[in-house]
């Protein structure tokens, strides 16, 4: 189930936030009584895929943020939203590219981690994409709705 996942992810990286002080909590949305979401595949690779991805937030949104994993369960998504710095809208699909970093981007990096998580993405069939929050940071949208 991709909710054990999520709290495994987020149970992981929990002492990476407080080393910032920052705060990281599931949003369960849309759920009703059935608190479950589907996912066929490897789950070590979608923990992989997701522990990514919110370690990147975690590394790039200020000290003292919140992080939220957002679980919509009725439209089978997972969204991981921060408040770092967002990435221009020009370069939302590059950053998948291996080897490419934003070059405003600070610390230390490779630029393979989003190439990582788009790989394990399509070989899962999980359509995803990144977008601008309107508020500031960055969501990172997967839709197990394929899966």
């Amino acid at each position: 189930n991709v909710l054990d996942i999520v709290e495994k992810v987020l149970a992981d990286n929990r002492q990476l936030a407080q080393n910032k002080e920052q705060t990281l909590h599931i949003d369960y949305v849309n759920g009703g009584d059935d608190l479950s979401l589907g996912f066929h595949g490897n789950g070590a690779l979608l923990h992989n895929m997701l522990s990514n991805v919110l370690t990147n937030a975690i590394k790039y949104s200020p000290p003292s943020s919140d992080i939220s994993i957002v679980v919509d369960l009725t439209n089978q998504k997972v969204i991981v939203q921060d408040h770092g710095p967002g990435v221009p809208t020009e370069l939302l699909e590059r950053i998948k590219d291996r080897f490419f970093r934003v070059p405003s981007a600070k610390g230390e990096g490779s630029g393979l981690g989003l190439a990582i998580v788009d790989k394990i993405a399509k070989l899962h069939e999980i359509n995803w994409q990144l977008q601008q929050r309107p508020e500031g940071g960055l969501a990172v949208e997967f839709s197990f709705a394929a899966s």
